[in-house]
């Protein structure tokens, strides 16, 4: 297992992710949608490795200032989470980040600011200047 380059726990009803997670040293893609997940232990954050990773339709309602440890990551889902705490200036920090979705996201605050209606976001999501596809819904219905 500590070989281990993808894995998919989508659709599960996880309530915990455990800490031995930082044990798949390996690991590019990390996808837990749609669990139901309140917050990631800070080990989570010493996967370097780490490509993709989707946290979206789970309880989380902050991201910690160690995401900018996961220097590899490339995309990054927050899709339908009610963030409370979003440490942009960490995420900007992240050199290889190129996509970052936002769908039907709530209450993201960044830089002391909340936002209520992603679409007034764009301003604040242009300043992470390495990201060059951001999504964001321009209403609720796609």
């Amino acid at each position: 297992m500590k070989f281990l380059k993808i894995l998919n726990f989508n659709n599960n009803k996880i309530k915990i992710l455990p800490r031995q997670i930082s044990n798949l040293k390996l690991l590019t893609n990390l996808y837990l949608s749609n669990n139901l997940i309140k917050e990631l232990p800070s080990e989570f954050y010493e996967l370097k490795k780490l490509k993709e990773l989707d946290i979206s339709r789970n309880e989380i309602k902050s991201i910690s200032e160690k995401i900018s440890n996961l220097t590899e990551l490339k995309k990054l889902w927050l899709n339908n989470l009610d963030i409370v705490n979003f440490p942009a200036d960490k995420i900007k920090s992240l050199p290889n980040l190129a996509s970052l979705y936002c769908f039907s996201s709530q209450n993201i605050n960044i830089q002391n600011k909340t936002y209520f209606d992603l679409t007034k976001i764009n301003t604040s999501l242009a300043l992470l200047n390495k990201i060059n596809r951001y999504h964001i819904p321009i209403s609720d219905t796609y």
